[in-house]
């Protein structure tokens, strides 16, 4: 990209002008960086090309046995994919517990669905190299060798800015395109949005990188408008909500947990409750584990995170809202929310965490 010039130059030598240019070059795949990572039958998956790979080598090869190096979103999801196939699934991963940001008590909770649905997960094992076999794949670990048909490495993301850094493009946090509240970069007509790009968090008041689709889609909607009507609208932020589905749990979290609210300069409090999905009256009720986290020293709701099998990412939903609005904890604990049995108690799960947190900070 020649910025002073304003022109982008194609891989084949084309110049191309431009009045504003977007940087939308999103996020690339963390490699493993051990030999064999690029045999048949190792993958990462980042789009829709990679998963159709993936598919049609399975269809090809009738694999009984999958490898997955990792334990974020994207793992704990192509666990659950492989073994709707009826292969066995080995989960390999660094640390202890799965959905690391998470934290503890989330991931012990997956760990512990991971072993009702069969998964072997793996903790403390990296590997070290892969290597074709006369059956599939080796995979070699610091603890052992482990067979597989297929193996995804899911390690994660970083942001795709050596374009923009050749340019001479301010980077922020985590190494991804620096940009002001209008989506604009440190150079006239130039604006990223997306997975390449940052952001701000309005609960920590800190620049942050939050590679999520849904994040992507409102940058890239409020960039368009700016280019075309000249800044008429601020991108908000982010409060950090996000959520997936493991077999048969829902996991979501928005907002900060207690670690990361100390290390932003709040004297975090948190309290972790189990509720109730449906009334406890009402057929099918499920249990929720809910936590939520609050400052200490202004009332302020921060943060909450909750597993279950029905009825957690509307809850979190709730503090996602919450936390945008820079509600307090007492005024999250009531909360005027839709009751009906089949939804839930009189008092949802989020008004009895609220009001149980609110007693801690007294």
């Amino acid at each position: 990209m020649d910025l002073e010039g304003r022109e982008v130059v194609l891989a084949s030598g084309e110049g191309l002008s431009y009045d504003h240019l977007v940087v939308a070059t999103g996020a690339r795949v963390r490699r493993l960086g051990v030999p064999g990572e690029d045999l048949p039958g190792v993958f990462h998956l980042r789009d829709l090309a990679d998963a159709v790979r993936i598919r049609k080598f399975l269809e090809k090869n009738h694999g009984q046995h999958a490898v997955v190096v990792g334990a974020g979103f994207i793992a704990l999801e192509m666990a659950e994919g492989f073994s709707l196939r009826d292969m066995a699934v080995t989960m390999l991963y660094r640390g202890d517990l799965p959905a690391r940001r998470f934290g503890p008590s989330v991931g012990q909770k997956i760990k512990d669905h991971l072993d009702q649905k069969g998964v072997d997960f793996r903790s403390g094992t990296r590997p070290t190299a892969i290597a074709k076999t006369d059956h599939g794949l080796a995979v070699t670990t610091d603890r052992g060798v482990f067979e597989a048909d297929v193996v995804l490495a899911a390690l994660g993301v970083s942001p795709n800015t050596a374009l923009a850094e050749a340019a001479g493009l301010a980077l922020g946090a985590a190494g991804a395109i620096r940009v002001d509240e209008y989506l604009q970069t440190s150079r006239p007509g130039v604006w990223a949005v997306g997975d390449c790009a940052t952001t701000h968090h309005r609960v920590s008041n800190q620049e942050t990188w939050l590679p999520l689709g849904d994040v992507a889609n409102r940058q890239g909607r409020v960039a368009g408008e700016n280019i075309a009507a000249g800044n008429i609208r601020r991108f908000p932020g982010v409060v950090g909500a996000q959520c997936f589905k493991v077999f048969d749990l829902q996991v979501a979290a928005a907002g900060l947990s207690a670690d990361q609210a100390a290390k932003a300069g709040f004297d975090p409090v948190s309290v972790e409750i189990r509720g109730l999905s449906r009334a406890g009256s009402y057929p099918g009720s499920q249990p929720i584990w809910l936590e939520m986290v609050a400052d200490k020293k202004t009332g302020l709701l921060l943060g909450g995170r909750g597993v279950g099998v029905e009825g957690v990412v509307e809850r979190i939903n709730v503090i996602a809202t919450a936390l945008f609005a820079g509600l307090t904890v007492d005024q999250v604990g009531y909360l005027d929310l839709a009751y009906a049995p089949p939804f839930g108690g009189s008092w949802n799960p989020i008004q009895i965490a609220a009001q149980k947190l609110e007693g801690k900070l007294a």
